[in-house]
């Protein structure tokens, strides 16, 4: 057999100290949380199938547009990973029957299959070049409509403006997922709010593949060209920005849908986990390559975000002659590093006198 490109593991001999130092040392971005509601590995994979199949499959159909439903499977994760085979999900899904299971084949082996051959044979999959020539046209012709724009920072944490693409992107940010449905209006509105098309890609892709469980994956690539004219055609009368492709506003989905009761479910607490402190500290130990001394008291409070909309001059807020100051991201920017940067600005005051 040929060698593994990696040491195996024996996880279930690791305590917490140990697993925490081995998770602080993969090559992952650690500033996306884990999704603690979501159970990797195919016994769970295989639980989740086992529910969809008997509760939601023959309703599939008519429910699969509602992400107020529980009407999809949630198994593009599972899929990605490789934790279920898409073979079973299509052998038992046809065996069962139904149009529940029909529209279900569909979307696995049409839709998905689609997205998998496109990613496979066409270079540069993720880019304009793979669209097809009329929407590269019509795209280019309308390049110099007028758009607001939005900023990376407002639109990754969340905070376009807009109720409805702000609780799509909650739902990614703390859920790892976003309803297929949803995810369409998503990457069209970003396309409205980018510089040109170019950019609205690198955005979409960036925001897919950071936060999204499915993410890095032909199938959800697939959605975000779809956004771009992809597996689609062109639309008559042509509309600023997007010119030809297929318009599907905000405003437009937002009412046909219950926006409040989406907003109060992306905002469902997530499934407690772990303990959190343990694992920044052995990341920290590992980036120092130092042993840290025990603590008196280990806390770990999850970073949002702070949009500061005018940021201080000086970065903190300092009065020298009470030597009491204030620093933090609402001091600087949306960023983590603002925060950092805020904090050694007041310790030069300190410091400095």
């Amino acid at each position: 057999m040929p060698a593994l490109p990696f040491e195996p593991v024996e996880l279930e001999a690791l305590d917490d100290a140990a697993l925490a130092r081995l998770i602080a040392s993969c090559e992952i971005d650690h500033s996306v949380p884990a999704v603690r509601e979501t159970r990797g590995g195919s016994s769970a994979g295989l639980e989740r199938w086992r529910r969809f199949r008997e509760r939601g499959l023959r309703q599939y159909a008519r429910d699969r547009n509602d992400p107020l439903l529980p009407g999809v499977s949630r198994m593009s994760a599972d899929l990605h990973f490789g934790c279920v085979s898409p073979l079973r999900l299509v052998r038992e899904a046809a065996a069962q029957g139904g149009p529940g299971a029909e529209k279900f084949l569909d979307e696995l082996l049409t839709w998905r299959e689609l997205a998998w051959s496109f990613c496979r044979f066409t270079p540069g999959a993720d880019t304009l070049a793979a669209l097809p020539e009329w929407a590269r046209r019509t795209l280019q012709a309308h390049a110099g409509d007028p758009r607001p724009r939005k900023s990376w920072e407002q639109l990754s944490s969340a905070q376009s403006g807009d109720a409805l693409w702000d609780a799509c992107q909650r739902s990614l940010l703390r859920h790892g997922e976003l309803h297929i449905n949803l995810r369409m209006t998503w990457g069209k509105a970003v396309v409205g709010w980018s510089r040109d098309a170019a950019a609205a890609l690198q955005t979409l892709v960036e925001l897919n593949h950071r936060y999204a469980l499915d993410g890095r994956d032909p199938a959800s690539l697939g959605g975000i060209l779809w956004c771009l004219g992809q597996f689609d055609r062109p639309f008559s009368p042509e509309v600023p920005v997007l010119g030809a492709l297929r318009p599907r506003p905000l405003t437009g989905h937002a009412a046909r849908l219950e926006v409040p009761a989406l907003q109060t479910w992306v905002a469902r607490p997530a499934r407690p986990g772990p303990q959190l402190a343990p694992l920044l500290a052995a990341a920290l130990s590992e980036a120092l390559d130092a042993p840290l001394p025990a603590p008196r008291l280990l806390e770990a409070h999850r970073w949002r975000y702070a949009l500061a909309a005018v940021p201080l001059a000086g970065g903190c807020l300092f009065d020298p002659a009470a030597r009491v100051g204030a620093c933090g991201d609402w001091c600087n920017g949306p960023r983590v590093e603002s925060a950092w940067l805020s904090g050694v600005a007041l310790a030069g005051r300190l410091l400095g006198g």
